[in-house]
């Protein structure tokens, strides 16, 4: 796991103890070595804060569904990426010691044909969902409809 600080400090406790070995954890690397990171991955870790969870949605989930990538989200189940994960078949968990647990007890369970079928489902999402020129068109669509209401 590529982390630093609290979130990823539980998860190698919470993997030692519930998995009797303990999950490499990597300090963050650079940018530039992004798409080796993703590629190298079975999954893919996504923490996110409750107070975070207010005012934010993880682009970085957008990026592992996009990697094809199962996604373990430790965050809020409200906030509108988790949907998207479980959507996809990847899992949700409160980012709480609790949580963790779970999170790594899924982990612990995963079977290569799931990570192979969660990674192409959410691959197949990402490109159907988030596809540019779809999102492009809409948006150009809503700015006629405004135009067109303001005249």
């Amino acid at each position: 796991m590529i982390s630093e600080g609290e979130g990823a400090d539980e998860i190698k406790i919470q993997s030692s103890d519930l998995l009797g070995q303990t999950i490499r954890v990597l300090p963050f690397q650079a940018f530039e070595d992004l798409p080796d990171v993703l590629g190298s991955s079975d999954v893919l870790v996504a923490l996110l804060e409750p107070e975070a969870s207010k005012f934010s949605i993880p682009s970085k989930v957008l990026t592992y569904l996009a990697a094809g990538r199962p996604v373990l989200g430790l965050m809020p189940s409200d906030n509108p990426a988790a949907f998207d994960i479980d959507l996809v078949g990847g899992r949700v968990f409160a980012p709480t010691s609790a949580g963790v647990a779970g999170g790594v007890d899924w982990l612990a369970r995963l079977t290569v044909d799931d990570i192979s079928r969660i990674g192409a489902s959410s691959r197949d999402h990402a490109e159907r969902e988030f596809n540019v020129e779809k999102i492009a068109s809409d948006f150009e669509n809503e700015l006629v409809i405004a135009r067109g209401a303001l005249q």
